[in-house]
């Protein structure tokens, strides 16, 4: 079982947080007792769970100790092959969308529309009533301001030189990359110009020369993953998230 105390939530959320991933060969039981020992140890308020959906009886076990089954990611690669039928499907709105790399002004806008809460059922934080509106757009700010610390690139997306969306994009090896996030705007969301904003990641994908990319989508997210499906993303995997607060 791999353990994590996440520091960073409790500066995005206020609310001491510790997380962890249960593997193949772990023991439920010891697995229990170590959740609450490093728990205490770090004194933490709030504790999320993610096992692979393969492992049965996981979920079950953690929802009898008094845990939330509150989501399920989806986890999904992209290959170079697919991205060329995609841009081969889609051809004729190719030279009407394009993408750029996020200057200072663009990061402005991409924080703006961050404040406006475009992001309402991403995850297992933006589906628990326990953490307010406010929290919730706090956490992606601060997400996107580390995740550039950490090396990713962050990209606009542009139907006819109108700005779409964003995504976020990490390298992970050769010609391979992690999709840290991505999202439209709510004015491109309205106007269901979201497939648009994919296909210019598509165009970036090609571009780069990468073969590869891995992404995570909620379940709940169902509009997004649909559209993840449609323009090449294939399905690897699967993801239970649990959760539990304490006073």
């Amino acid at each position: 079982m791999k353990c994590v105390n996440a520091v960073w939530d409790f500066r995005n959320l206020g609310v001491k947080t510790v997380k962890f991933e249960i593997e193949k060969n772990d023991v439920l039981e010891n697995c229990l007792t170590q959740i609450e020992e490093f728990r205490l140890e770090h004194e933490a308020k709030y504790v999320v769970i993610k096992s692979n959906m393969r492992y049965q009886g996981v979920s079950i076990f953690f929802q009898n100790a008094g845990f939330t089954l509150i989501n399920n990611e989806i986890v999904l690669k992209l290959t170079r092959e697919d991205v060329l039928k995609v841009i081969e499907k889609y051809k004729d709105f190719c030279d009407d969308v394009s993408y750029k790399l996020a200057d200072e002004a663009d990061m402005q806008l991409i924080y703006s529309e961050l404040e406006k809460g475009i992001f309402k059922v991403s995850d297992y934080v933006a589906l628990d009533p326990f953490f307010s509106k406010e929290q919730k757009k706090r956490r992606f700010i601060f997400y996107v301001k580390d995740v550039i610390a950490q090396g990713a690139e962050v990209f606009l997306t542009f139907y006819k030189d109108k700005p779409l969306g964003f995504f976020i994009q990490k390298l992970i090896g050769n010609k391979k990359s992690d999709d840290k996030l991505g999202c439209v705007f709510n004015e491109a969301e309205a106007n269901h110009q979201g497939g648009l904003s994919t296909l210019a990641r598509c165009k970036h994908f090609i571009d780069s020369g990468l073969e590869n990319e891995i992404s995570e989508v909620s379940l709940t997210n169902l509009n997004v993953l649909r559209l993840t499906l449609e323009f090449g993303r294939k399905i690897t995997g699967a993801k239970n998230v649990l959760i539990k607060h304490y006073e």
